[in-house]
Protein backbone atom coordinates (compact mmCIF):
# COMPACT_ATOMS: atom_id res chain seq x y z
CA UNK A 1 0.00 0.00 0.00
CA UNK A 2 1.29 3.55 -0.54
CA UNK A 3 0.49 4.22 3.12
CA UNK A 4 2.75 1.26 4.27
CA UNK A 5 5.65 4.15 4.30
CA UNK A 6 3.70 6.34 6.25
CA UNK A 7 4.10 6.72 9.77
CA UNK A 8 1.13 5.10 11.31
CA UNK A 9 0.11 7.03 14.04
CA UNK A 10 0.56 10.25 12.21
CA UNK A 11 -1.87 8.40 9.30
CA UNK A 12 -4.19 8.02 12.19
CA UNK A 13 -4.35 11.54 13.43
CA UNK A 14 -4.93 12.85 9.65
CA UNK A 15 -7.95 10.72 9.51
CA UNK A 16 -11.48 10.26 10.44
CA UNK A 17 -13.23 7.71 12.20
CA UNK A 18 -15.63 5.63 10.37
CA UNK A 19 -16.25 2.91 12.55
CA UNK A 20 -14.67 0.65 15.45
CA UNK A 21 -15.02 -2.95 16.75
CA UNK A 22 -13.75 -5.06 19.57
CA UNK A 23 -12.82 -8.82 18.87
CA UNK A 24 -11.25 -10.87 21.70
CA UNK A 25 -10.14 -14.93 21.92
CA UNK A 26 -9.85 -15.68 25.76
CA UNK A 27 -8.50 -12.88 27.79
CA UNK A 28 -6.64 -11.64 24.29
CA UNK A 29 -8.34 -8.35 22.94
CA UNK A 30 -7.89 -6.34 19.44
CA UNK A 31 -9.63 -3.02 18.40
CA UNK A 32 -10.16 -2.52 14.85
CA UNK A 33 -10.33 0.82 13.38
CA UNK A 34 -12.29 1.75 9.94
CA UNK A 35 -10.81 5.31 9.05
CA UNK A 36 -11.24 7.60 6.15
CA UNK A 37 -9.01 10.20 4.37
CA UNK A 38 -12.05 11.80 3.62
CA UNK A 39 -13.60 14.29 6.28
CA UNK A 40 -17.19 14.68 5.23
CA UNK A 41 -19.46 11.91 3.05
CA UNK A 42 -22.69 10.74 1.70
CA UNK A 43 -25.17 9.60 5.02
CA UNK A 44 -25.11 5.97 3.32
CA UNK A 45 -21.16 5.83 3.06
CA UNK A 46 -20.90 7.08 6.70
CA UNK A 47 -19.73 3.62 8.03
CA UNK A 48 -17.44 3.20 4.70
CA UNK A 49 -13.54 3.52 4.75
CA UNK A 50 -10.37 3.04 3.03
CA UNK A 51 -8.36 2.73 5.61
CA UNK A 52 -8.02 -0.22 8.85
CA UNK A 53 -6.11 -0.27 11.63
CA UNK A 54 -5.98 -2.35 14.29
CA UNK A 55 -4.35 -2.22 17.88
CA UNK A 56 -2.76 -5.75 19.12
CA UNK A 57 -1.11 -3.16 22.06
CA UNK A 58 -1.98 0.38 22.44
CA UNK A 59 0.68 1.38 19.36
CA UNK A 60 -1.63 1.30 16.12
CA UNK A 61 -0.87 -0.77 13.05
CA UNK A 62 -2.06 -1.26 9.60
CA UNK A 63 -4.16 -4.22 8.75
CA UNK A 64 -3.80 -5.27 4.73
CA UNK A 65 -7.04 -4.63 3.43
CA UNK A 66 -7.68 -2.41 0.27
CA UNK A 67 -4.26 -2.95 -1.15
CA UNK A 68 -4.66 -1.50 -4.26
CA UNK A 69 -6.49 1.60 -2.58
CA UNK A 70 -9.66 1.83 -5.32
CA UNK A 71 -12.52 0.06 -2.93
CA UNK A 72 -14.57 1.02 0.35
CA UNK A 73 -15.08 -1.27 3.50
CA UNK A 74 -17.86 -1.48 6.31
CA UNK A 75 -18.09 -3.97 8.97
CA UNK A 76 -20.47 -6.98 8.18
CA UNK A 77 -22.85 -6.27 11.10
CA UNK A 78 -24.35 -8.74 13.19
CA UNK A 79 -24.93 -9.98 16.75
CA UNK A 80 -22.22 -12.67 17.85
CA UNK A 81 -19.57 -13.87 20.70
CA UNK A 82 -16.22 -12.68 19.23
CA UNK A 83 -16.63 -9.23 18.31
CA UNK A 84 -18.63 -6.09 19.65
CA UNK A 85 -19.89 -4.52 15.49
CA UNK A 86 -18.67 -7.03 13.60
CA UNK A 87 -19.30 -10.05 12.68
CA UNK A 88 -16.76 -12.81 13.83
CA UNK A 89 -16.09 -16.54 13.60
CA UNK A 90 -14.18 -19.06 15.01
CA UNK A 91 -12.71 -21.14 11.89
CA UNK A 92 -10.13 -23.54 13.65
CA UNK A 93 -8.50 -23.90 17.16
CA UNK A 94 -5.80 -20.62 16.37
CA UNK A 95 -7.43 -18.50 13.61
CA UNK A 96 -10.40 -16.53 13.44
CA UNK A 97 -12.30 -14.36 10.51
CA UNK A 98 -13.56 -11.11 10.82
CA UNK A 99 -15.52 -9.89 8.21
CA UNK A 100 -16.20 -7.25 5.90
CA UNK A 101 -18.09 -5.93 2.69
CA UNK A 102 -16.51 -4.19 -0.13
CA UNK A 103 -18.89 -1.01 -1.19
CA UNK A 104 -20.49 -2.75 -4.78
CA UNK A 105 -23.60 -0.23 -5.00
CA UNK A 106 -26.41 -0.59 -6.05
CA UNK A 107 -26.29 -4.12 -5.50
CA UNK A 108 -25.59 -5.90 -2.01
CA UNK A 109 -22.04 -5.81 -0.70
CA UNK A 110 -19.38 -8.36 -1.69
CA UNK A 111 -17.92 -10.50 1.22
CA UNK A 112 -14.30 -9.94 2.73
CA UNK A 113 -12.72 -12.20 4.97
CA UNK A 114 -9.93 -11.02 7.64
CA UNK A 115 -8.31 -13.88 9.04
CA UNK A 116 -6.39 -13.37 12.18
CA UNK A 117 -4.50 -15.99 14.61
CA UNK A 118 -6.02 -16.71 17.45
CA UNK A 119 -2.36 -17.36 19.70
CA UNK A 120 -0.84 -13.96 18.34
CA UNK A 121 -3.59 -11.78 17.51
CA UNK A 122 -1.64 -10.66 14.60
CA UNK A 123 -3.52 -10.93 10.73
CA UNK A 124 -2.89 -13.21 8.62
CA UNK A 125 -4.69 -13.40 5.42
CA UNK A 126 -7.19 -11.35 3.31
CA UNK A 127 -9.95 -13.06 1.59
CA UNK A 128 -11.58 -10.99 -1.06
CA UNK A 129 -14.83 -12.83 -2.83
CA UNK A 130 -16.98 -12.03 -5.74
CA UNK A 131 -20.23 -12.58 -3.05
CA UNK A 132 -22.30 -10.22 -2.86
CA UNK A 133 -23.90 -10.91 1.17
CA UNK A 134 -26.32 -9.17 3.61
CA UNK A 135 -26.35 -12.34 6.01
CA UNK A 136 -24.22 -15.23 7.89
CA UNK A 137 -24.27 -17.48 10.46
CA UNK A 138 -22.17 -19.54 12.39
CA UNK A 139 -21.69 -23.40 11.71
CA UNK A 140 -19.63 -26.08 13.32
CA UNK A 141 -16.29 -25.31 11.31
CA UNK A 142 -16.52 -22.03 10.38
CA UNK A 143 -19.42 -19.95 9.13
CA UNK A 144 -22.19 -19.65 6.05
CA UNK A 145 -23.51 -17.00 3.99
CA UNK A 146 -26.41 -16.19 1.89
CA UNK A 147 -25.79 -14.65 -1.49
CA UNK A 148 -27.43 -13.93 -4.65
CA UNK A 149 -26.64 -13.42 -8.15
CA UNK A 150 -26.97 -10.15 -9.51
CA UNK A 151 -29.83 -9.63 -11.79
CA UNK A 152 -29.89 -6.73 -14.78
CA UNK A 153 -33.67 -6.73 -15.54
CA UNK A 154 -36.89 -8.07 -13.68
CA UNK A 155 -39.28 -10.22 -15.98
CA UNK A 156 -43.03 -10.09 -14.50
CA UNK A 157 -46.28 -10.85 -16.36
CA UNK A 158 -49.61 -12.90 -15.76
CA UNK A 159 -49.88 -16.55 -16.42
CA UNK A 160 -52.58 -19.18 -15.89
CA UNK A 161 -51.14 -22.27 -14.68
CA UNK A 162 -53.41 -25.56 -14.51
CA UNK A 163 -56.53 -23.29 -15.52
CA UNK A 164 -56.06 -20.33 -12.79
CA UNK A 165 -54.61 -16.88 -13.30
CA UNK A 166 -50.79 -16.01 -11.53
CA UNK A 167 -49.15 -12.64 -11.49
CA UNK A 168 -45.34 -13.82 -11.79
CA UNK A 169 -42.24 -12.18 -11.73
CA UNK A 170 -38.45 -13.63 -11.39
CA UNK A 171 -36.89 -13.94 -7.81
CA UNK A 172 -33.64 -13.75 -6.71
CA UNK A 173 -32.32 -17.14 -5.10
CA UNK A 174 -30.14 -17.06 -2.27
CA UNK A 175 -27.74 -19.86 -2.23
CA UNK A 176 -25.77 -20.05 0.98
CA UNK A 177 -21.84 -20.91 1.09
CA UNK A 178 -19.95 -22.33 3.52
CA UNK A 179 -16.54 -21.24 4.07
CA UNK A 180 -14.11 -23.29 6.78
CA UNK A 181 -9.86 -23.77 6.33
CA UNK A 182 -11.15 -26.48 3.37
CA UNK A 183 -12.15 -23.34 1.85
CA UNK A 184 -15.53 -22.50 -0.01
CA UNK A 185 -18.18 -25.31 -0.43
CA UNK A 186 -22.26 -24.70 -1.22
CA UNK A 187 -24.30 -25.56 1.21
CA UNK A 188 -27.41 -27.75 -0.42
CA UNK A 189 -29.18 -28.29 2.87
CA UNK A 190 -29.00 -24.58 4.88
CA UNK A 191 -29.79 -23.22 1.09
CA UNK A 192 -33.40 -25.62 1.36
CA UNK A 193 -33.64 -24.26 4.78
CA UNK A 194 -33.20 -20.55 4.37
CA UNK A 195 -35.36 -20.98 0.88
CA UNK A 196 -38.55 -19.29 1.89
CA UNK A 197 -41.21 -20.34 0.20
CA UNK A 198 -39.40 -24.57 1.06
CA UNK A 199 -42.91 -25.29 2.19
CA UNK A 200 -43.94 -25.52 -1.39
CA UNK A 201 -41.82 -28.31 -1.40
CA UNK A 202 -42.40 -32.11 -0.24
CA UNK A 203 -38.98 -32.13 1.38
CA UNK A 204 -34.82 -31.19 0.36
CA UNK A 205 -34.75 -33.90 -1.69
CA UNK A 206 -37.46 -32.50 -3.59
CA UNK A 207 -36.32 -29.37 -3.37
CA UNK A 208 -32.73 -30.04 -4.77
CA UNK A 209 -34.37 -31.94 -7.80
CA UNK A 210 -36.01 -28.77 -8.69
CA UNK A 211 -33.26 -26.84 -8.04
CA UNK A 212 -31.20 -29.56 -10.21
CA UNK A 213 -28.51 -29.77 -6.97
CA UNK A 214 -25.02 -31.63 -8.10
CA UNK A 215 -23.72 -32.97 -5.28
CA UNK A 216 -20.40 -33.38 -7.57
CA UNK A 217 -20.23 -30.27 -8.46
CA UNK A 218 -21.39 -28.79 -5.58
CA UNK A 219 -23.40 -26.40 -7.24
CA UNK A 220 -27.28 -25.77 -8.10
CA UNK A 221 -27.63 -25.53 -12.17
CA UNK A 222 -31.05 -24.37 -11.74
CA UNK A 223 -30.43 -20.80 -10.06
CA UNK A 224 -33.50 -18.75 -12.20
CA UNK A 225 -36.78 -18.94 -10.21
CA UNK A 226 -40.31 -17.64 -10.65
CA UNK A 227 -42.77 -16.74 -8.00
CA UNK A 228 -46.13 -17.06 -9.46
CA UNK A 229 -48.91 -15.90 -6.85
CA UNK A 230 -52.99 -15.86 -6.95
CA UNK A 231 -53.81 -13.68 -3.69
CA UNK A 232 -57.22 -14.70 -4.32
CA UNK A 233 -56.56 -18.09 -3.80
CA UNK A 234 -53.98 -17.48 -1.77
CA UNK A 235 -51.62 -19.73 -3.47
CA UNK A 236 -48.12 -19.70 -4.97
CA UNK A 237 -46.42 -21.27 -7.63
CA UNK A 238 -42.51 -21.90 -7.87
CA UNK A 239 -40.66 -22.95 -11.39
CA UNK A 240 -36.99 -23.16 -11.09
CA UNK A 241 -34.93 -22.65 -14.66
CA UNK A 242 -31.23 -22.95 -15.91
CA UNK A 243 -31.71 -19.10 -17.76
CA UNK A 244 -34.42 -17.01 -18.26
CA UNK A 245 -37.11 -18.04 -20.89
CA UNK A 246 -40.50 -16.92 -21.70
CA UNK A 247 -43.06 -18.00 -19.25
CA UNK A 248 -46.46 -19.10 -20.63
CA UNK A 249 -47.80 -20.89 -17.46
CA UNK A 250 -47.55 -24.01 -19.61
CA UNK A 251 -44.06 -25.81 -17.87
CA UNK A 252 -44.15 -28.54 -16.21
CA UNK A 253 -41.97 -27.84 -13.26
CA UNK A 254 -44.09 -25.61 -11.42
CA UNK A 255 -44.55 -26.34 -7.71
CA UNK A 256 -46.86 -24.99 -6.17
CA UNK A 257 -48.35 -24.86 -2.67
Amino acid sequence: MAFANTDVRSLAEKTYSRDNSFCQIGKEKIQIQIRSALAFTEAKEKRYGNLFFYYPSEKAELLPINADEFHSYRFFKGTGTLCSKSLGFTISENQMAILFLQENSPDDDNLTILLFNTQTMRPENVIETNYPTSKAQATKDGFAFGTVQTRQSIDMGKVKIKGEEFNFHDHPFTVWIKYTTQGFSVVDDLTFEKFQWKNIFKDSKDFNLAASWDKKENKFLNTMFYLAINHTLKKECVLFLAAKKKITGEEADWHCN
